[in-house]
């Protein structure tokens, strides 16, 4: 039986062992991104939570406007009517003015929730993430 060289052997062990130190840190990077991910994806929870939470506040308040409009409406109307049974006449343009201001004022804060939420989900899908995952490189805890 030939007896085998002891430098191939030698030389053999080290490639093993460049090897595995290779696998090892490989290994240590699948782990460093496995936590990015966990982080990410904690993250994206919060962020939808968030939003979520945002968009029904806004909704009540909308829907509060809506109330508070219909409300000075009917209270209009009835000041109105004392007013014409009492004789008196009155100019109720400028308050209608301001109604339609209101409503305005409201369709604007619908436009503007709606392009709120664009930019959320814009920034959720990318600066966001972009910035978490920069974050814990930094070593910045979440």
């Amino acid at each position: 039986m030939p007896k085998p060289d002891i430098n191939a052997i030698l030389k053999r062990i080290e490639e093993l062992e460049r090897k595995s130190q290779i696998l090892e840190h490989f290994e240590e990077t699948i782990n460093k991104l496995s936590e990015q991910v966990e982080k990410m994806v904690t993250i994206s929870i919060n962020l939808q939570a968030k939003m979520t939470e945002l968009m029904i506040k806004m909704t009540d308040l909308v829907e509060g406007v809506n109330e508070m409009v219909e409300l000075l409406r009917e209270a209009s109307e009835v000041e109105l009517d004392q007013i014409k049974e009492a004789g008196v006449t009155l100019n109720v343009g400028p308050l209608i003015e301001e109604v339609r201001k209101l409503q305005e004022q409201n369709k604007e804060m619908v436009k503007a929730l709606k392009g709120l939420e664009k930019y959320f989900k814009k920034m959720y899908t990318r600066e966001l993430i972009t910035k978490a995952v920069k974050g814990y490189e930094e070593g910045y805890v979440l």
